[in-house]
């Protein structure tokens, strides 16, 4: 058995469609169990369809008919997507039971206490509608196909509604529920269910993540996951011209990668398949054979920088006080007061008397910066017993590779790029045995930084 795992691009046009179609085929003999995620740029819309949906106000003596004509509209919009990719490829694609539980989800009443169940009910609807779309496509090519959704085959998870983690109990009925199943079982990524029945959503990006739950149950040792690129590359190819693409990562390099802004592969899933031993790799649909990313338990290269990455609209925060000098506790306490505002950290530095750390301020969603964390209530609350400076604009520039840290060639170098683009960054981290170099800057210069090291380093 081999877990196939095609993103959304892939499922985004014909000539798409048509090449899933090749690979399964060609898959048959490894018995394949396909996960799939929903088409480009549908994840967006339900989410912009929620968000819309929440502020809608309707006057008491109409509701109900004013709520049904502006879910009919939503309604209308996310099938007439699926309906069209159908009939590219000659399917008549009918999903009524589907349909009606959309529709009631649209319907649903949306208050602050309920938005983020709701929420991930309507998000739902992508992949669930994708798994059907592709097993009828399947089927009408001759291979025994049929859709399931994940919790249906035993994935269950907490209550974290837009960010669950699956139970590890789970593993056990996954298991059981995809022994027995016949011809192509075709599975929804990125959703599952929590102990209450409510469908949850594993976070952004995630159908990875439900790829190597689905491997590490079936016991298979490797994830094919496609996407429309070729592999992981050295770096955005919004920010650089011809980036390479990278043979191989071990798994901590790809966590770091994922950590620091890289969007092909997510922490949750390297980790978990870090913990089993299953290789993930990372393959272009349209071409396969060429050009492709294994990441396994050890780095083919570990003296070299693999990939650089980056990330913008980071905030970094100061904390000062003369009263730190020679006096334990500060640390513990500031980072107290960040993890009950639930705030992941990227980089620190100190100093005798402060304490700098970078930090997103939306961590449900960065790219849309939504669920925005209260800025002004933690200053607040730090600016009791400290001085506190906050400055956004920022951008985080990581370099990836097995000791990274560690190699002064490559810190000479990095710092050799710098002076000659006459850039100072703000923070440093360099932490032994690591396998990453970070740097945070304007992000005004995120491009320019980007570009220079990726010369240096690959060019």
């Amino acid at each position: 058995m081999v877990v196939i795992k095609f993103g959304g691009s892939c499922i985004s046009s014909k000539d798409n469609l048509e090449t899933l179609v090749s690979i399964v085929k060609s898959s048959l003999d490894e018995n394949p169990v396909l996960i799939v995620s929903a088409p480009s740029g549908i994840t967006a819309r339900l989410k912009e369809i929620s968000y819309e949906l929440s502020t809608k106000k309707y006057s008491r003596a109409d509701e109900l008919n004013e709520r049904n004509q502006v879910t009919t509209v939503y309604y209308n919009e996310i099938f007439s997507k699926y309906i069209s990719l159908a009939k590219e490829v000659d399917l008549e694609f009918k999903e009524v039971e589907l349909g009606m539980e959309f529709y009631g989800s649209l319907m649903s009443t949306i208050s602050p206490d309920t938005f983020l169940r709701v929420r991930d009910s309507i998000l739902s609807i992508g992949e669930r509608l994708s798994a059907r779309l592709i097993a009828q496509l399947l089927s009408n090519n001759g291979l025994e196909s049929k859709a399931y959704d994940a919790y249906n085959l035993g994935l269950i998870t907490d209550s974290n509604y837009g960010n669950a983690h699956f139970n590890l109990s789970s593993l056990k009925p996954i298991s059981m529920g995809i022994k027995n199943l016949r011809g192509v079982p075709v599975i929804t990524g990125f959703i599952g269910k929590d102990k209450d029945g409510n469908i949850t959503t594993l976070g952004a990006n995630s159908s990875d993540y439900s790829a190597v739950i689905f491997a590490v149950a079936s016991e298979d040792t490797e994830v094919k996951t496609y996407k429309t690129v070729d592999g992981i590359l050295t770096a955005d190819s919004k920010l650089v011209e011809n980036p390479k693409t990278v043979t191989g990562l071990s798994y901590n390099e790809a966590s770091e990668l994922a950590g620091f802004g890289a969007d092909v592969i997510t922490a949750r899933s390297v980790k978990l398949a870090a913990a089993y031993n299953i290789t993930i790799v990372v393959l272009n649909l349209n071409n396969p054979d060429k050009n492709f990313t294994v990441i396994s338990k050890e780095s083919d290269n570990k003296s070299s920088i693999k990939v650089i990455t980056s990330k913008n609209n980071t905030h970094l925060m100061n904390v000062s006080s003369a009263e730190m000098v020679d006096e334990p506790g500060h640390a513990a306490r500031i980072y107290e007061i960040l993890g009950r505002y639930k705030i992941p950290v990227d980089m620190i530095s100190t100093s005798e008397t402060g304490i700098s750390s970078s930090f997103d301020l939306f961590m449900k969603d960065r790219k849309r910066m939504d669920e925005k964390i209260d800025l002004s209530r933690l200053e607040a609350e730090l600016k009791t017993e400290y001085e506190v400076e906050v400055e956004d604009g920022k951008a985080i520039i990581s370099l990836i590779g097995e000791n990274a840290s560690n190699n002064s060639e490559i810190l000479s170098r990095v710092f050799g790029v710098l002076s000659r683009e006459k850039i100072n960054v703000e923070m440093l981290s360099h932490r032994r045995k690591s396998c990453n170099l970070t740097l945070l800057a304007p992000q005004e210069y995120e491009r320019q930084i980007v570009r220079a090291l990726h010369k240096e380093f690959f060019e």
